[in-house]
C-alpha cells in the first residue's frame, strides 16, 4: 500500500502527546519524510527530551499546552500559523494512563478527560474543524 501524500518534505505535522509513545512515534515517522514538526504536549520536560531526539532541530517547535483547555487551542493555532503556517497532518493524539481499572468510574474520567469536554472529543475536534479550511488538498 503506498503511503498517503501528506507525508511528504515540507508537510507540517501537528501531533498532540508528542513527548511519548504513539505520539513521538509519529512524529519520528513524520521526520524521516522530511516533515516539519510542531509537537504539543502538557508534561514540559519530556516535549523537550523529545524534542532533542531530532538532531537538527530544524523545523522542530514545541508548545506546552493541556489538551482539555478548550480556551488554549485559540493560542496554539496562532503560534502554530505564525510559525509554519498551514498545517498538513493533524494527530489529536493526547492522553494519559493510570493505574486502575475500567471498573473505577473516577479513573475511567480521568483516563478519558483529555478527550472529553462534556461531550467525548467533539468539542475539541470541533474546535479542530476551524483549522481544515487551511489544511492542503493533497
Amino acid at each position: 500500500m503506498p503511503l498517503h501524500p501528506v507525508f511528504k518534505a515540507g508537510n507540517t505535522a501537528l501531533i498532540t502527546g508528542a513527548a511519548s509513545g504513539i505520539g513521538l512515534a509519529v512524529a519520528k515517522l513524520c521526520r524521516r519524510y522530511g516533515m516539519r514538526l510542531a509537537l504539543v504536549d502538557r508534561n514540559t520536560e519530556a516535549l523537550t527530551q523529545a524534542s532533542s531526539s531530532f538532531k537538527d532541530g530544524a523545523n522542530v517547535k514545541t508548545y506546552a499546552m493541556d489538551v482539555v483547555k478548550i480556551t488554549e487551542w485559540s493560542d496554539l493555532r496562532a503560534k502554530v500559523e505564525m510559525d509554519f503556517g498551514q498545517i498538513d497532518f493533524l494527530m489529536l493524539n493526547a492522553g494519559i494512563g493510570l493505574n486502575s481499572g475500567w471498573q473505577d468510574v473516577e479513573y475511567f474520567h480521568k483516563v478519558q478527560s483529555p478527550h472529553c469536554l462534556f461531550n467525548p472529543i467533539c468539542q475539541v475536534l470541533t474546535y479542530a474543524r476551524s483549522w481544515t479550511p487551511t489544511f492542503s488538498a493533497s
